[in-house]
């Protein structure tokens, strides 16, 4: 038996139909995807701070410039690419918080809380 559904815009004209039960896994997973980004976005930094070439050729120094300029925060590079991600990534969290924090019954509540205690 289906549980209690609200609809959701996510933008671009479409609707999804959501079961509230269902938000906060959704939201769960949403930080994940938020975790990975800013992982990755770690990870760029990380190498444009080491700056460590592959190998000792021309070519492999080359190479590591290259890979760093294009992992800043640069207009068209990685960092700014990243955080404009990161940002519409925690818009759709809020959104669904916000979208749970209203339709949620105590009793939904209830049993997220105590599924939290668990798990």
């Amino acid at each position: 038996m289906a549980g209690r559904q609200v609809d959701i815009d996510f933008g671009g004209g479409g609707r999804f139909r959501v079961e509230v039960a269902d938000l906060l896994k959704m939201i769960n997973r949403f930080e994940g995807v938020l975790l990975m980004a800013k992982e990755a976005n770690n990870l760029a930094r990380q190498t444009a701070v080491d700056r460590t070439p592959p190998g000792e050729d021309p070519f492999s120094s080359q190479a590591i410039n290259t890979i760093c300029e294009k992992a800043s925060d640069a207009d068209g590079c990685h960092g700014r690419a990243n955080q404009a991600y990161q940002n519409e990534i925690q818009k759709t969290i809020d959104m669904l918080q916000s979208t749970y924090d209203q339709y949620a019954t105590g009793e939904e509540r209830s049993r997220a809380t105590l599924d939290k205690s668990k798990g």
